[in-house]
């Protein structure tokens, strides 16, 4: 290696390495990032591009003279961990085809990136040409993710992008645009836009020049107030489109910096028919190229003072004062929840739904620390408010209900005047929908404020290539669980209230700030905002809507309402002067959600299993520790045996415990056999003869048969049926039993119905094995108890329904109580015995 090659390659590192010093955390996105370092090392210029550090590696021809040779590259640092860098040329340095390989029948067009001309010279041509075999060693392969992206005019279609790719070289796709450089704001950004080298210029301006493109392409693509700028291919949404002629397109950012949504032909096909011939004309454009790359750096020698920490550690509450001790969301592994983070205390809000005793201390999340300030995020779901108070007109955060009740209402009963004084006001950027360009509106000057997409992905430090998801163009999510949260009881009250059902589905929605999809028709017309819970919904919820019976008769105008979880900046140069004290020790024993890790035991040490009742109201069956016992089919594997069969202990009495299976286990049928005019329950079912024979004999060898104990069991007193106990080795709980040891009893019951006689709760929720799935057994719907890839499914209890239609109760996949016929088999009602052991 020759000694200016050594100095250029040792440069490159010292300069990636002291971009990685700057870096508290990895960073979504560079722009806005202020370096007070004056140092020639950063190379800076007057545009945009001074927020990102420059260097140069490798050569290429860009000022059009080839006398005088080739031009040293500039890339951006788009980002720089775990010793790679990637890097984006800073500009656009060459125009070419996107694929000149087009086959004008549309059934063999290979219509993606793995197939194109443009990848192929980029990985041979350009990387060839453009870097010597020193700085090869450098590059690194790169897996290139081209996952379905939307189709052309905002189809609902999925357009299949191909199979992802290994490259050396490659161009960025609209997400990856989107993560380095931020959003869009009125559908553009100064941020995507990026400056031909001369020779690129040449190359482009030849193809312009040339006729034949359709004409709205022309006035949108070419009439630019920003001429300087370069239009350059993006890697996803590559789709066909019929219009005048059929044309093969993908995405381009143009002059003006907006990305496009409709997609760009790079291949247009004519057939022109006249009385005496047919004429066919084809074309293949060009568009400028900005290659990206990724290169090896030693970054082991260069610690960041602060860099993330990844240990394992349990969450601690801090008054504000002690906020330096509290660490950043981002700083915590990926699979952290909200109740593993610390939290600082600031100000006061009802929580408990117990007005008697005082408002509660309110928990923040550390999102941010820069310039002096904090952003903090609340632990927990506070309210349940509604967005806007107008019907029937867009309304943006700035003209917002909620706005203005966060700056008054709530910020005059959270915090009193000594911690007013800690809280910025705040210019508050709103940004527009990432995907539908829907205005957000101006900036806005705050105190409290609710969050933005914006303040989710940078404080949380979200892979938006691994979060984002598009099956759907109306389904676009931004997935993360560390988003996830819970209501307060008095948010929860309140929740309940405004639906009128106490077994309403928990589902913890909360308001963003952005707008969602704005004028859409459903049912008549309602406007929307983005909404989080542990996904970021794109398209949002709607903050009004209208419902007709008729064309004419509009029958509903509402508001809804969703959770309230706000955020604040805090001034840390003020905290040292502070002479408050917010910090309120009821905080732990309100929401003392942090359980010690679940254990499991054999049934030898069964005694050291904590029974449910030990656990607070916010555990679920993952909660639990377990104790196995007994063999049964689960992963309905059947060549590997059976399987352990896990339980939780519900009860201990001396040496004697009551085991509840985790999960459920099969399918039976409560009662196959109707007998006209006979009240059939627990007592003559077939499903307690498959309980105490079959599945009795198929679960236990002798030696534990020997271990399980016949228990008189207490049965249903209604009504209709006045039954006496039964005599079990295995057996269904009853409702007395789900009741005292799982709770949520509803207070409010009023005898007439006992499906109101439990509230929706995950303490009781299970989930059906493989086995118990396979069989028919019917999973949730729903999100809302999800865990790790897992649904919950419904149960049999044994007790029966205060009717005389053979009713027998079950519990809901959501924890709730209900009942169906004890002959109906549509349900497919989960099996989840319980056994009395003794040790």
């Amino acid at each position: 290696m020759n000694d200016k090659l050594k100095i250029s390659i040792v440069t490159l590192l010292l300069m990636i390495g002291l971009f990685a010093c700057t870096q508290n955390e990895n960073k979504q996105s560079l722009i806005n990032k202020k370096d007070s370092d004056n140092s020639l090392v950063y190379q800076k210029d007057e545009s945009w591009h001074k927020d990102f550090r420059v260097i140069k590696f490798g050569k290429y021809e860009q000022d059009n003279n080839t006398a005088n040779g080739k031009e040293d590259i500039e890339w951006l640092i788009l980002e720089s961990n775990d010793n790679v860098a990637t890097l984006i040329s800073k500009y656009v340095l060459d125009a070419q085809v996107f694929d000149d390989n087009v086959d004008v029948d549309l059934k063999k067009f290979n219509q993606n990136w793995a197939g194109s001309s443009l990848r192929k010279w980029l990985n041979d041509e350009f990387y060839d040409q453009t870097f010597s075999d020193e700085e090869k060693k450098f590059i690194i392969d790169s897996e290139v993710k081209n996952t379905p992206v939307i189709g052309n005019n905002n189809s609902a279609e999925p357009v299949d992008m191909g199979p992802d790719t290994v490259d050396k070289v490659y161009i960025l796709s609209k997400s990856e645009i989107r993560k380095y450089f931020g959003f869009e704001e009125n559908g553009k950004s100064e941020n995507y836009q990026a400056l031909p080298s001369n020779f690129a210029k040449s190359k482009l301006y030849e193809d312009i020049n040339k006729e034949d493109i359709a004409v709205w392409h022309k006035e949108q693509e070419y009439e630019s107030e920003n001429e300087k700028y370069s239009e350059y291919w993006v890697r996803s949404n590559v789709v066909i489109t019929t219009m005048n002629a059929n044309e093969f397109c993908t995405d381009i950012v143009d002059k003006n910096g907006h990305l496009s949504n409709h997609s760009f032909p790079y291949y247009v096909y004519k057939k022109e028919k006249t009385k005496h011939e047919t004429k066919e004309s084809n074309r293949f454009y060009k568009r400028g190229v900005r290659p990206v790359i990724k290169i090896f750096a030693d970054l082991d020698r260069i610690k960041e003072e602060k860099e993330a920490v990844l240990e394992e550690k349990k969450a601690n509450v801090y008054d504000i004062k002690e906020i330096d001790k509290a660490y950043q969301v981002k700083n915590y592994a990926i699979n952290k929840t909200y109740n593993d983070f610390d939290t600082v205390v600031l100000g006061t809000y009802e929580q408990d739904g117990d007005i008697t005793n005082g408002k509660e201390g309110i928990e923040w999340l550390v999102l941010q620390k820069e310039n002096g300030n904090a952003l903090l995020l609340s632990k927990y779901i506070l309210d349940y408010v509604e967005y806007s108070n107008i019907i029937g007109r867009a309304t943006v955060w700035k003209d917002s209900r909620i706005r203005a009740w966060c700056n008054n209402e709530f910020y005059k009963s959270a915090f009193n005047e000594k911690e007013k004084v800690l809280i910025s006001t705040a210019k508050i950027k709103n940004y527009d929908n990432p995907v539908y360009g829907s205005s957000s509106g101006p900036e806005t000057i705050d105190k409290v404020f609710i969050p933005s997409i914006d303040d989710l992905m940078d404080g949380f430090s979200i892979d938006y290539d691994k979060c984002i998801k598009e099956p759907f163009y109306d389904q676009k999510k931004i997935d993360d669980e560390r988003l996830k949260t819970v209501y307060t009881d008095y948010a929860l009250k309140k929740y309940r209230k405004e639906r009128n059902n106490v077994n309403a589905y928990i589902q913890p929605d909360f308001w963003l700030r952005n707008q969602g999809r704005i004028g859409e028709v459903v049912n008549g017309k309602n406007n929307n905002a983005m909404t989080a819970r542990q996904t970021i919904d794109i398209k949002g919820m709607p903050y009004d809507y209208f419902q007709y019976s008729n064309a004419s008769d509009r029958t509903i105008s509402k508001n809804p309402k969703l959770g309230f979880r706000p955020a604040i900046w805090v001034n840390l140069n003020l905290i040292n002067d502070f002479d408050g004290f917010s910090f309120d020790k009821r905080v732990d024993k309100i929401y003392s959600h942090e359980e010690e890790k679940s254990e499991k035991y054999s049934y030898d040490d069964i005694d050291k299993a904590r029974v449910v009742t030990s656990y607070n109201n916010k555990s679920n069956v993952d909660s639990y520790d377990i104790v196995t016992f007994g063999k049964y089919e689960q992963d309905n594997n059947m060549s590997n045996g059976k399987e352990d069969i896990e339980w939780i202990v519900l009860d201990k009495k001396g040496n004697e415990y009551l085991l509840f299976s985790k999960y459920a286990l099969d399918y039976v049928q409560f009662n196959k056999t109707k007998e006209t005019g006979k009240l059939m329950s627990w007592n003559n079912s077939d499903i307690r003869n498959f309980a105490n024979n079959t599945f009795y004999e198929n679960a236990f060898n002798d030696s534990e048969k020997s271990n399980i104990l016949l228990v008189a069991n207490d049965n249903t007193v209604n009504d209709y049926y006045n039954l006496g106990p039964t005599e079990d080795k295995v057996f269904l709980l009853s409702i007395d039993e789900i009741i005292k040891y799982f709770g949520f009893r509803n207070d409010e019951y009023d005898g007439k119905d006992e499906k109101d006689l439990i509230l929706a709760n995950s303490k009781n929720v299970t989930y059906a094995t493989q086995y118990a799935k396979d069989k028919g057994v019917v999973i949730s719907s729903t999100e809302v108890y999800e865990n790790k890839n897992r649904y919950s499914c419904e149960y049999y209890i044994r007790s029966m329904a205060n009717r005389s239609n053979n009713q027998v109760l079950y519990i809901r996949n959501n924890g709730a109580l209900h009942y169906m016929n004890v002959y109906d088999n549509w349900k497919r009602i989960g099996f989840r015995p319980a056994i009395w052991v003794k040790k």
